[in-house]
């Protein structure tokens, strides 16, 4: 895992496709590596950052700058203004009270487990992943004996599940088990 000194999440889901974000990756990337700037930042592409209906929506962090409705020529200005010198653009900037959806109101109570670093890291480098402890988990398994495993993950047929430190999965089919 490089360490940047910039992050630029990039929203990529379906509206975002079909306002043309692939184009606008390209012209970022090309823009950043003509600055000299393609290892300073890391260009992340995640799913959606919570805006609707704004087309392309990128976010520059440490800042947290959102802008919304980018286009190809928009991302090579954010490259140059923002990036290199460290002025946001502010004719394309949203307000900091802009309506961001945070993941926290659309989750409610519920914390992220598997997911919780989607967004914050590349999906597509296995180094992102193992620096933010992906495999621990299963390092840790592969040293237990599997009878350990096997007590540790069995619940009894009469308890219910919220009584158990665990909510067993059948991982052949990534369901919830139901007890009896």
């Amino acid at each position: 895992m490089r360490i940047a000194r910039a992050h630029v999440l990039v929203g990529v889901d379906e509206e975002a496709r079909l306002a043309g974000v692939e184009r606008v990756l390209s012209a970022l990337r090309k823009k950043l590596a003509e600055l000299g700037l393609a290892e300073e930042v890391q260009v992340v592409e995640t799913g959606t950052l919570g805006l609707s209906g704004r087309g392309v929506v990128l976010v520059v962090y440490p800042e947290g700058v959102y802008y919304a409705g980018v286009t190809p020529e928009a991302a090579e200005e954010i490259a140059e203004e923002h990036l290199l010198k460290g002025r946001p653009v502010e004719r394309l900037r949203l307000p900091p009270q802009a309506p961001v959806v945070a993941p926290r109101r659309l989750l409610g109570r519920q914390t992220r487990v598997v997911l919780r670093n989607c967004g914050l890291i590349d999906p597509e480098d296995i180094e992102d992943y193992i620096a933010t402890g992906g495999y621990e988990a299963l390092s840790r398994a592969l040293q237990r004996r599997p009878e350990e495993l096997i007590r540790e993950w069995s619940v009894p047929a009469e308890a219910p599940i919220n009584e158990s430190r665990h909510l067993p999965i059948d991982l052949n089919e990534g369901q919830p088990l139901t007890p009896g």
